[in-house]
């Protein structure tokens, strides 16, 4: 059996725009009782982005907060809460072309976001080219 509770809110004012997401779902074996170890734990993503739309142009910056996951009876399935930030850009010089660019995990943070028994690669830097032709 799950429970849970998931909320989004979104606001936007001229080139500004906020998000926030909020979820946190439990789970327990109906036959024995014991929690279900394979969830992720309570976290809340937000999210604060400018837009420059003249240039086609948006900045962004996200946090990803996570609470600690006990709900396991396996104690190598317990892992530690964390947060995370990341830095984006995306840019459209043209209707067809976009240009994504971002560092995510900026502090270097250590995390495991779902159980896998070791912690996510850190700081990683991105880009990506993305072409569209309409037909």
């Amino acid at each position: 059996e799950l429970e849970g509770l998931e909320a989004e809110v979104q606001y936007t004012v001229g080139p500004l725009s906020l998000s926030g997401v909020y979820s946190d779902v439990e789970g327990e074996d109906m036959r024995t009782g014991a929690p279900v170890g394979v969830l992720t734990p309570p976290r809340f993503i937000g999210a604060l982005r400018y837009t420059l739309s003249g240039a086609n142009l948006t900045f962004g910056l996200r946090t990803e907060v996570a609470g600690e996951f006990d709900q396991t009876l396996i104690a190598a399935e317990r892992r530690d809460g964390y947060t995370l930030f990341d830095l984006y850009a995306t840019w459209r010089p043209m209707e067809s072309l976009r240009i994504d660019a971002g560092l995510d995990n900026i502090a270097d943070e250590v995390a495991e976001r779902v159980f896998a028994g070791v912690p996510e690669p850190g700081r990683s830097a991105r880009i990506a080219v993305t072409w569209s032709q309409g037909l």
